[in-house]
């Protein structure tokens, strides 16, 4: 199984996150992480139909 790039990202920076030690380095990859769920859950722009 191939992931995409935009949940390689999050993974990757999970990861991260997991094995951190410092509290300011993680609170920066926590809101990352949280951006990256952000622009992953925006709606995507639908053409109409006709």
């Amino acid at each position: 199984m191939t992931l995409n790039s935009k949940d390689q990202a999050w993974r990757d920076i999970a990861e991260q996150a997991s094995k951190e030690m410092d509290g300011a380095k993680l609170t920066i990859l926590i809101a990352q992480l949280c951006s990256t769920f952000d622009d992953r859950n925006k709606p995507t722009e639908r053409v109409p139909v006709h």
